[in-house]
């Protein structure tokens, strides 16, 4: 997995929760991994901070889903979090960005410590616009981003990867360059010396797109390529391998009606086929990712679109299976009206899983980032979830000011260096705005005493800069 453990045991039972997280904007989340101590790393994509349209955006949670702390790390244009790697005491997060001088999209590393601190942010510069779809961790510590660019002749996009070290020097890029559209969305490591990508590639033959498997040496040279899906399109979402085989979790576009139906295929360890199944629904099913948990127990992320689905738009549903893709049973599902999407999901140390992922249904934006920590047997109440904010409660020192008194009963006072013009804002800890005026001079007198007692959130924002503060209401 993305991160090295260590095994925990709870004296008090299975640790269970289903929550979300998010502010004012767009909260997307795209990838997690588990530290030593069981506390968890998110990365992805938010419109809650003060920077840039869209912010990259890296959070600790303790172990119970506890907002610990939470970063921007981007720059001024779009940026995107998608993996998170922890090696040590330091955390490596990838992503896409065009917070650059050439107005297009790179791949992104972002490096910190696991307390917080950003350390330093790379942009790979390569011709066209190129996006992140998956990274590991090879055993020299050195990663492979995956994903594709369009940098062709045709105009469509190329299969896409980097080799990069830890100080975020490139040492192999390559390039598919085939004919019509071709991605990696998946990239796994097989053994000591080969790692697998997957996605979907155009086949010349039957222009059709089909799902691939392509198992590459470290040094480059493709060992084996295979595609699959008989009839139709098709196209990995994940490549997982295991001491059971080879596992692509997809999708296969149903000739009759042009509807997607979940695909799922287990491949000896040369690429031939031992099993697969193609799903038969009313109505669309991604399999998005598949985890295996240890034994003969794995877990499937798929998303719907169905006569099963609640309200409009897809619902997130994880499953249990076993080695041989046998249905064992629903663990836990994300189904609310508006969209539910899937991010990803990783087997933790206390023998359950977690996933990330996002949904328009909950918290004060338009999308929140919601994590599911279940079990195969053991899963939360999935009716509503608990709500809190995105956003760090950390002090942000980027805006000098003084609040005080802290605790405050009655009025709260700010002073300013200098005259500041703009906004201040009060939330709960879960987001929730319960007080908003404006900001012009050096001084500002609010009101807070019809607030409950409990810790809330100043933040505050101008042409000059932003600040948050924890503040407590006796």
């Amino acid at each position: 997995m993305l991160c090295a453990w260590l095994m925990w045991s709870n004296l008090h039972g299975q640790i269970k929760f289903f929550h979300t997280y998010s502010n004012a904007g767009f909260d997307k989340g795209e990838g997690i991994c588990q530290l030593p101590d069981s506390s968890y790393l998110l990365v992805g994509s938010s419109t809650s901070y003060f920077d840039g349209p869209t912010q990259f955006f890296i959070a600790r949670m303790d172990s119970m889903g506890t907002l610990l702390w939470s970063k921007d790390a981007g720059g001024s244009e779009v940026d995107n979090g998608r993996r998170i790697i922890a090696i040590n005491d330091h955390f490596y997060a990838f992503g896409t960005s065009s917070s650059n001088t050439n107005g297009d999209f790179d791949f992104q590393l972002v490096k910190g410590n696991i307390n917080g601190t950003i350390l330093s942010r790379n942009l790979f510069s390569h011709q066209g616009w190129d996006f992140l779809n998956d990274a590991i961790l090879l055993p020299d510590s050195t990663f492979i981003l995956a994903g594709y660019t369009t940098n062709t002749a045709d105009g469509l996009s190329d299969a896409f990867y980097m080799r990069v070290d830890t100080l975020g020097l490139v040492t192999q890029s390559i390039q598919s360059n085939r004919l019509g559209e071709d991605q990696i969305t998946s990239v796994e490591l097989l053994n000591d010396s080969t790692f697998l990508v997957g996605g979907y590639r155009f086949n010349p033959d039957s222009l059709l797109t089909k799902a691939y498997i392509k198992a590459i040496k470290f040094n480059g040279n493709v060992l084996w390529e295979k595609e699959y899906g008989d009839v139709g399109n098709s196209q990995f979402f994940n490549v997982l391998a295991t001491i059971h085989g080879i596992y692509g979790t997809g999708a296969i576009e149903r000739v009759s009606d042009s509807l997607w139906q979940d695909y799922y295929i287990r491949l000896n360890f040369d690429g031939s086929i031992i099993e697969q199944n193609t799903g038969n629904n009313q109505g669309e099913k991604w399999a998005k990712e598949l985890v295996h948990l240890g034994g003969f127990s794995y877990f499937l992320a798929v998303e719907t679109d169905d006569d099963y689905t609640f309200g409009a738009g897809t619902d997130v549903i994880y499953y249990s299976f076993n080695e041989t893709l046998d249905f064992q049973g629903t663990a836990a599902s994300v189904q609310v009206d508006l969209k539910d999407q899937h991010g990803q999901v990783i087997s933790t140390s206390d023998g359950g899983f977690i996933a990330i992922g996002s949904t328009e249904k909950y918290g004060e934006g338009e999308l929140s980032v919601y994590l599911v920590k279940a079990f195969k047997n053991d899963y939360p109440d999935m009716t509503l979830p608990n709500g809190y904010s995105l956003v760090g409660l950390t002090d942000n020192e980027l805006l000098s000011s003084l609040v005080y008194p802290n605790p405050v009963r009655d009025y709260l006072n700010l002073s300013f260096e200098q005259p500041q013009v703009g906004t201040v804002e009060v939330l709960t800890v879960s987001g929730k705005k319960v007080y908003s005026g404006t900001l012009d001079g050096l001084t500002q007198k609010i009101d807070l005493s019809e607030l409950n007692s409990g810790m809330y959130v100043l933040q505050i924002l101008t042409e000059n800069g932003r600040g948050a503060h924890r503040i407590v209401k006796e």
